[in-house]
């Protein structure tokens, strides 16, 4: 292979659009990922996690001190039921007397329950690096090819009906809204950090890097968070600036080769992203709520609401550009005269109808069978299952 044809290759399956240094932020992003990632193995690793089998004492600050009171407490009432419960499933199916007296729903209801104290055991003991690394490298190298992917397709629809060149090269303004959407985001995990990890005394859930187990790969953990947070922030600062009034067509051409006022494919942009933000954000949340919710708070979830806020806010300025296309739209019209001469001419439709529809609940309801159908989808076809096996260890 000749070195042209390995560069165009290179090129063409890691090349990041937009300018140079958010590009740039994109690849520290993913280093900042991979060798925290690292670091935090390393660290938990030379502390014993890489296989727990029993409860860990963990470190020695006082907020720690009080949280293994608590887990120790817990961990061994939990044993002391997995312990009777078994005692109990084995009795009952090893003696006919007493099989007869429960029926075969009723005993693997007693087996479901046994699962689920063995769970809550482990969670208690801690989640060893054996164990949920698979998972956490999936969710890390899924993140980070995503929002490239999600960052080329953005820039090629958008350079396909002529907002931006196909390297957006050109794309001004990122900065600050790119440092809003990196700050606000960690802070958000940052926040959840010390409420679930480093304050709680009551916590539930433990993996190998929790604060109160191993202080430096927690450490590490963080900027592993930043590092992700970073690559996240890239696809969704140009989807934030490709939102500006600025991008928006600014007249109708009647007479257009698309038969939508020369600015169907603007709708289409908008309908598409529009919708596409909501799916890829919402997908992963539900399939974190149907496997952890049971296990551990809600609040984990916060810096997704936040990214699912941020999300709605560009859809919002998408929805206020293709409002105005309607504004002009009805405008336009108005110019035409009478109704007799409307019907003349013989104008196209509207070019918002297949996004706004023709009523204000048009929209909402689109976005919501458009979610419920692929949510749909991904759990007939078995995908959902799969990916909370890979992500989240099936439970």
């Amino acid at each position: 292979m000749t070195p042209i044809k390995t560069i165009s290759l290179w090129k063409a399956a890691f090349f990041c659009p937009g300018p140079r240094p958010l590009s740039r932020l994109y690849c520290f992003g993913v280093v900042l990922t991979v060798t925290s990632l690292l670091a935090a193995v390393l660290f938990a690793a030379i502390r014993g996690f890489w296989q727990i089998n029993e409860l860990p004492s963990g470190e020695k600050w006082s907020s720690c001190t009080c949280q293994l009171v608590n887990r120790k407490e817990s961990y061994n009432e939990k044993c002391s039921r997995i312990r009777t419960l078994d005692a109990f499933i084995t009795r009952i199916q090893s003696d006919p007397e007493d099989l007869r007296n429960y029926t075969s729903p009723g005993i693997e209801e007693f087996k479901a329950g046994l699962a689920g104290l063995k769970i809550q055991q482990t969670k208690l003991q801690g989640d060893s690096i054996q164990r949920s690394l698979p998972g956490l490298i999936v969710l890390l190298a899924l993140t980070i090819a995503f929002s490239l992917l999600a960052a080329r397709l953005t820039v090629r629809h958008a350079s396909h009906i002529g907002l931006i060149s196909p390297s957006a090269k050109e794309l001004s303004g990122w900065k600050w809204p790119f440092w809003i959407f990196v700050l606000a985001l960690f802070s958000l995990q940052e926040f959840r950090e010390l409420k679930t990890s480093v304050l709680a005394q009551h916590k539930i859930w433990f993996g190998w890097q929790s604060f109160c187990l191993c202080t430096p790969a927690w450490i590490a953990s963080q900027f592993m968070a930043l590092g992700a947070y970073v690559v996240i922030s890239y696809p969704a600062c140009l989807i934030w600036c490709l939102s500006r009034n600025s991008y928006r067509p600014n007249k109708l051409e009647r007479d257009f080769s698309d038969g939508a006022w020369g600015v169907g494919g603007y709708v289409l942009f908008a309908q598409t992203w529009s919708l596409s933000m909501f799916i890829l954000l919402l997908v992963p949340i539900l399939l974190w709520i149907r496997s952890n919710s049971q296990y551990v708070s809600l609040i984990y979830l916060l810096p997704t609401v936040g990214l699912l806020f941020g999300a709605a806010i560009v859809a919002a300025r998408l929805l206020r550009n293709v409002i105005q296309l309607r504004l002009m739209y009805q405008n336009e019209l108005q110019s035409l005269g009478s109704w007799t001469k409307i019907q003349a001419i013989n104008p196209p439709p509207d070019p918002t109808s297949s996004f706004l529809g023709d009523r204000w609940w048009n929209l909402p309801a689109v976005i919501l069978a458009t979610i419920a159908s692929f949510w749909a989808v991904i759990e007939w076809s078995g995908i959902g299952k799969l990916l909370e096996g890979l992500l989240f260890g099936g439970h």
